[in-house]
């Protein structure tokens, strides 16, 4: 899947994903690239039905790996819980990339 220049250019962050297993260790995947993280807009959460009482991000990510809901992000050293996934297209060359929404719960509720 070739990287559309436009969306490349906009993927400025590096982000790893890590997964914990049943005994708490798991695994990281790390070099994403994906947008800076962003509020998620109002129609967004509608949308999704995202409720929760944390502040929430979004990030896209310029691949199609297997990720899932309760994974976790990783940029600049800060982990936020995955708490929505979802397949996003990129129109100018319909490729299919990754809508990433996180919490923030670094500051507790």
């Amino acid at each position: 899947m070739a990287t559309n220049a436009t969306f490349a250019a906009m993927t400025s962050a590096v982000c790893s994903i890590k997964r914990n297993n049943l005994l708490g260790a798991g695994s990281t995947v790390t070099g994403y690239k994906c947008t800076p993280l962003a509020p998620v807009d109002a129609e967004t959460k509608l949308r999704q039905d995202i409720n929760t009482p944390y502040i929430t991000w979004e990030t896209h990510l310029q691949a199609n790996p297997d990720i899932k809901k309760g994974d976790i992000l990783i940029i600049s050293s800060v982990e936020y819980p995955i708490y929505r996934v979802e397949k996003w297209p990129w129109l100018p060359n319909d490729d299919v990339w990754m809508r990433l929404v996180v919490e923030d719960v670094r500051n507790g509720v």
